[in-house]
C-alpha cells in the first residue's frame, strides 16, 4: 500500500476577515468579549435572582432559619467564592511542603499560596527600599544644609 502527498495545486488559503496571516486578530477589531462586559451564564443568573418573587425569597430565608442543609449549601454555592480557605502554622517551605505532601493542600493551593508569599515579599522589600531611599535623601539634604 503506498500513500501518495496530497496535491497542493489544487488548495487554497482561506483568510478570514479582520485576521492576520497567522490567524490572530488585527489590533482593534474584536476578537473577543469587551474590556468588562458580563458573562451571559452571570448576567442570566443575576436576572434570575433580580426576577425571584418574594415569597421565593422569603422561603429561602425560612428553609435557612431551620437549618436545612441543601438550601444552606446552595446559598453558600453562589455567595463564597471559589476555592477555599488554607490556615498554616507557619508561612515557610517546609510547611508549605508537608501540607502539600499529606495531601492537606492541592498542588494548584500551593503554587498560589507561594505566589502570594513571593509578592507580599517583593512589596516589603520595595517598602524598605523607599524608607531607605527617603532616609538616604533626609540625609543628604541635611549635609547641604550644613555646608551652606
Amino acid at each position: 500500500m503506498t500513500t501518495h502527498a496530497p496535491d497542493t495545486a489544487n488548495f487554497s488559503v482561506v483568510r478570514l476577515p479582520d485576521r492576520q496571516p497567522d490567524g490572530k486578530f488585527l489590533p482593534g477589531t474584536g476578537g473577543g468579549r469587551a474590556k468588562g462586559s458580563r458573562n451571559i451564564v452571570s448576567a442570566a443568573a443575576i436576572a434570575a435572582i433580580k426576577s425571584m418573587s418574594d415569597t421565593a425569597i422569603h422561603q429561602l430565608r425560612e428553609k435557612l432559619n431551620k437549618g436545612d442543609w441543601d438550601a444552606i449549601v446552595f446559598v453558600l454555592n453562589r455567595i463564597l467564592p471559589k476555592g477555599r480557605a488554607i490556615e498554616l502554622d507557619a508561612i515557610d517551605a517546609t510547611t508549605i511542603a508537608s501540607s502539600l505532601a499529606s495531601g492537606e493542600v492541592t498542588p494548584e493551593e500551593g503554587a498560589a499560596i507561594t505566589a502570594t508569599i513571593a509578592k507580599l515579599n517583593e512589596i516589603g522589600e520595595l517598602e524598605q527600599l523607599r524608607s531607605r531611599i527617603a532616609e538616604l535623601e533626609r540625609i543628604a539634604a541635611d549635609e547641604t544644609s550644613r555646608t551652606a
